[in-house]
């Protein structure tokens, strides 16, 4: 969708006109399965996609999302995240590659902010960031959700093991 209007904070305006996308997935949540992984998403004028990508390391296996361009979306059947830079508490710059289920393919790369440390859980740690992404020459900003179970977060934020390193 697309967000208009104004926020005010401590007396300054600011005008707030952008796009905005939650991909209102329902269902149980197997958290303890889920161990590592990134959800994300990017969106601009005519196009958009999501995804979530599983693994721990430099490289994460595509399990769901989607690709939205021209107008007609598709579920995404393969793909996978590959982390180029890491920063203090995740992947800062990441590569994207996936297929849908029409056959069309999405390469793009995410710059990643350092953004805001997510301990709401009491069994994973999330880290939620800004992302520009280039898809095809075309700016699409979105989130990315950096997820870890706890207790390797803490020995990483100590560390005590290297980013994508494994306990």
């Amino acid at each position: 969708g697309r967000m208009k209007g104004t926020i005010t904070r401590h007396g300054e305006v600011f005008a707030i006109d952008c796009f905005s996308m939650r991909d209102t997935s329902f269902g149980a949540r197997e958290y303890e399965s889920l161990a590592r992984g990134g959800y994300f998403w990017g969106i601009a004028e005519g196009s958009s996609f999501h995804a979530l990508c599983m693994g721990a390391g430099r490289e994460a296996k595509c399990i769901g999302g989607y690709i939205m361009q021209d107008g007609t979306m598709a579920s995404l059947v393969s793909g996978q995240r590959k982390v180029l830079e890491f920063g203090q508490f995740g992947p800062s710059k990441v590569a994207f590659e996936g297929t849908d289920t029409l056959g069309r393919r999405i390469q793009a790369t995410g710059t990643i902010d350092p953004g805001l440390v997510f301990t709401g859980y009491t069994d994973h740690t999330v880290v939620w960031s800004l992302t520009h992404w280039d898809w095809d020459g075309v700016t699409h900003w979105g989130d990315n959700q950096e997820f870890s179970p706890a207790e390797p977060f803490r020995q990483m934020a100590r560390g005590e093991i290297a980013l994508g390193g494994r306990p």
